[in-house]
């Protein structure tokens, strides 16, 4: 679970978070739980998140190569950052992208987008959890700068 208050209504980040939390939860699989960032209303998720540490692993924060790894081993991503839109994109990653903090961006095939509603982060979880996805370059395939410097020459 990676999710940030949504920055338009921070009043609503804890009751968004205990919806994600609890939908994830109802699961029963094993759940890490990154803390959200220093948004308007962060507080509030993050007291959802205390809330629940007995159920939880949480990870405050993690170098950026083992952040992937641990992407690479998720079954499922839940929330809404950008990494459930840019880097599981291209990991292949299934995605239960919530709320509208991702709005408009560009997205791979992986991603379901779902409101801050308990049973729709539910049902997609559990739809998510029975699919496989490719890699989608839709960001980039890791060589431009080689490209960028091959044309240079």
């Amino acid at each position: 679970v990676l999710q940030h208050a949504e920055t338009e209504v921070p009043e609503q980040a804890f009751r968004q978070m205990q919806s994600t939390l609890n939908a994830a939860r109802a699961t029963k699989l094993p759940t890490v739980v990154m803390w959200p960032g220093s948004d308007a209303g962060a507080e509030g998720a993050a007291k959802a998140i205390r809330l629940h540490q007995v159920d939880i692993h949480t990870v405050r924060t993690l170098p950026p190569l083992r952040f992937l790894k641990l992407l690479t081993q998720a079954t499922c991503l839940i929330g809404n950052s950008s990494a459930g839109i840019r880097e599981a994109t291209y990991l292949g990653t299934p995605v239960v992208n919530i709320g509208p903090r991702q709005r408009n961006r560009e997205h791979g095939k992986q991603v379901m987008h779902v409101p801050h509603d308990f049973d729709a982060i539910r049902t997609a979880i559990t739809h998510q959890l029975t699919r496989t996805y490719p890699g989608d370059v839709l960001y980039g395939d890791g060589f431009s700068a080689d490209r960028i410097v091959t044309g240079l020459l």
